[in-house]
């Protein structure tokens, strides 16, 4: 079994530049804010307070949004679902174990892994528990459900299926050599038909069947380099993005790239290395890279369209984008606005609490999330002096969206003693298991919290054994069939530099 040594203090000296453990850190500080004149007015449409805490593990739990309701999870293992209209509480679960990943939602389930590997499986409805399962470590990316399969990834670079009615193993997918050092943290699996695309701490993208577990295919996106380990780290911890027949996904240390589902060729490729993640439209493909500089290149030909260099070393996070937005969060709260079309700041609204996870997009609203467990829905109001907005596909809407509706806001709930019962609909919170109560109180404004403390942990694993190249059979498939993938001989593209 794979073990891991946290080696984060250590390693936080070594990656900023430090001589020795008694020198000055010499990393570079955030860049100050950057004065500009907001063109942009932000409605806040609702707050609600979901438990904190994730910034002491660096922990990454983002809210998920399915058929009209957010659901959360907090660290010490509560978790809520909220309706998207108003924020308000439709109920609430006590699991009694540190929740590391998730949640995830899907064919009636909502589902989160733990820092000991406990898988739990809640009912998407009223929140009772329906199966818990046990992996080998602890889980720290969003479990994915689909076909009656709960996708689960561990730290210790496994993959399991597991059963969605009863939680039993189906099948466990383990990579023989991992790297000895790797960031802490995993990419969360994609599901897509009848196979799943996974990134994996040693540069590789693996694609097997949702059923079985067997792998089709492994893909190289970076290939280690160097004599040392931090220099031959590679993770692919960013998540990887299907739009149509193209995945687009980064690495540490390593390109961006975008590769063809069908045959598994590069399209293109450019020299631009991330951990914290992509985001996608119609036209462009949006990337926070390592020293917190935000990109939007052309999906199609990966050509630069604009680059904001304003926002280094602030730690940002992925970007997401909204009518004709872009937007990432950062290490102190803020939630940054720029303009898709060049990338000029044109609003700013600042949580006071870190945001580590990108904010979730449900049609015309964003809702952001932070360390402290701080919920906020915000709408983009038209821009001053700006021309009628314009309409995005609908291909990159969520799927039952809920126009999220008039604004509230909503009391801070105070964690309760733990019990097996979930408490239901939008009453105050009381000790598990008693009668509930109606909710009276007048709703007040949340205070926000605590700043992240900068770094990100690493893991000791086994030595990374490099193979040789992949030969694989010609074929192709039709999505929905056994994945084949016609790999011919090529030339590794030229790298563009930034």
């Amino acid at each position: 079994m794979h073990k891991s040594i946290l080696l984060f203090p250590f390693l936080i000296v070594l990656i900023s530049g430090c001589g020795s453990v008694g020198d000055k850190d010499n990393s570079l500080p955030p860049a100050p804010l950057v004065k500009f004149t907001p063109t942009l007015t932000l409605k806040a449409v609702f707050k609600a307070n979901a438990g904190g805490g994730t910034d002491k593990g660096h922990l990454k739990l983002a809210p998920a949004f399915h058929e009209g309701q957010l659901f959360t999870a907090s660290p010490s293992g509560l978790v809520r679902a909220f309706n998207a209209d108003n924020g308000k509480r439709v109920w609430k679960q006590n699991l009694e174990v540190p929740v590391s990943g998730g949640p995830g939602v899907g064919e009636g389930l909502v589902v989160v892994g733990s820092l000991k590997g406990d898988v739990v499986a809640l009912s998407e409805t009223d929140g009772i528990e329906q199966w818990r399962a046990l992996v080998t470590s602890e889980v720290l990316a969003k479990p994915r459900i689909s076909q009656g399969v709960v996708v689960v990834r561990t730290i210790d670079g496994k993959l399991f299926g597991l059963d969605s009615q009863t939680g039993k193993h189906l099948w466990v997918y383990e990579r023989n050599r991992m790297p000895l050092l790797s960031l802490r943290g995993i990419s969360s699996p994609i599901v897509k038909h009848d196979f799943i695309i996974a990134g994996f701490d040693n540069g590789k993208m693996a694609f097997l069947e949702l059923n079985t577990g067997k792998v089709l295919v492994e893909i190289p996106i970076a290939v280690p380099h160097g004599r040392s380990q931090l220099e031959r780290m590679v993770d692919i911890d960013a998540e990887p993005m299907l739009v149509d027949e193209t995945i687009y996904v980064t690495s540490y240390q390593g390109p961006t790239k975008a590769i063809d589902l069908v045959t598994g060729k590069t399209l293109w490729q450019k020299k631009l290395s991330s951990h914290a993640g992509l985001g996608v439209d119609f036209d462009y493909l949006y990337v926070s890279d390592s020293k917190s500089h935000v990109w939007a290149l052309d999906r199609f030909s990966g050509d630069d369209w604009w680059k904001q260099d304003k926002l280094q070393a602030r730690n940002v996070t992925a970007p997401v984008s909204i009518r004709d937005y872009v937007v990432v969060g950062d290490m102190e709260g803020y939630l940054h606005w720029m303009r898709r079309e060049d990338g000029q700041f044109v609003a700013r609204y600042q949580m006071d609490g870190s945001i580590l996870v990108p904010p979730l997009v449900i049609g015309d609203t964003l809702v952001a999330y932070n360390s402290d467990g701080d919920m906020v829905a915000l709408r983009p109001e038209t821009e001053i002096g700006s021309e009628a907005e314009s309409e995005l596909g609908s291909e990159f809407e969520l799927e039952s969206e809920t126009e999220i509706g008039s604004e509230s806001k909503l009391e801070p709930e105070p964690e309760s003693e733990i019990g097996s019962e979930p408490e239901i609909d939008s009453e105050p919170e009381s000790e598990i298991g008693s009668e509930p109560e109606l909710e009276s109180e007048p709703e007040s404004e949340i205070e926000l919290g605590s700043e992240l403390e900068l770094g990100s942990e690493l893991e000791l694993g086994s030595e990374l054994e490099l193979g040789s190249e992949l030969e694989l059979e010609p074929a192709e498939f039709e999505l929905g069939s056994e994945l084949g993938f016609k790999l011919e001989p090529e030339l590794e593209p030229e790298l563009e530099s930034e």
